[in-house]
């Protein structure tokens, strides 16, 4: 049985993987990838850094796939984006293969052009043709990766599980074009556009979260 959402709510914050604002102005927060501004934040780097968290998580996620009709021995290849889920979709590949007995496949996309005119595509190790693919990411906000992953899995005939697994579910949606959104955590955080940010107009500073540096001034040191 995975262990219910309060339990990994409190072990990444415990670790300093999850960030909320705490409604002072002294305190940075969020540029998200899509450019909006945030008052709360998953960093699934902090999760991998550590490998025995990483691989509970992702043994968890699989399990609550399961539960959702998930059927794990049809599973060929998991793919998961750069930078952030290459390890997860490993991890998760490395459960379904135990479980089944049988090799199951990785790979990962990445991002080309910017922008409007940004695609995820396979530099390498792309899914064979009539592959059965689950999706995975860390993290979900707005669902605008999962789905240009999608269309570079589709691109090759390879085909989709009905279900996304992520880590932490941001966005609120509960599908993405039909596919069931699998968390452990779901949590919905608001997001505002850049040029009518209230946490700006507190006068909160906006971050970019990645990179130790940066992410020490939302959480401090995550190795204290």
């Amino acid at each position: 049985m995975p262990r219910d959402p309060l339990y990994w709510s409190t072990q990444f914050k415990d670790i300093g993987a999850l960030w909320f604002h705490n409604g002072h102005k002294d305190q940075p927060h969020a540029i998200v990838t899509s450019e909006k501004h945030s008052g709360g934040y998953f960093n699934g780097e902090v999760v991998f850094e550590n490998a025995f968290l990483a691989d509970q998580a992702c043994s968890d996620l699989l399990l609550r796939l399961r539960e959702e009709g998930l059927v794990c021995s049809g599973i060929d290849r998991v793919v998961g984006t750069a930078m952030g889920s290459i390890t997860m979709a490993h991890e998760v590949a490395y459960h379904v293969a135990t479980k089944n007995m049988r090799h199951c496949m990785t790979s990962y996309t990445e991002k080309r052009g910017s922008g409007p005119n940004k695609v995820l595509c396979f530099n390498r190790m792309p899914p064979h043709q009539n592959d059965r693919v689950l999706q995975v990411d860390d993290a979900l906000s707005t669902g605008d990766t999962i789905e240009k992953g999608a269309q570079a899995i589709m691109s090759y005939g390879a085909r989709l599980f009905p279900f996304v697994g992520v880590l932490v579910n941001r966005s609120g949606l509960r599908e993405l074009n039909g596919r069931k959104i699998v968390s452990l955590i779901d949590h919905p955080i608001e997001m505002f556009p850049a040029t009518d940010c209230p946490l700006c107009g507190m006068g909160s500073k906006a971050v970019r979260p990645k990179g130790r540096e940066n992410w020490s001034q939302f959480v401090g040191d995550p190795h204290r």
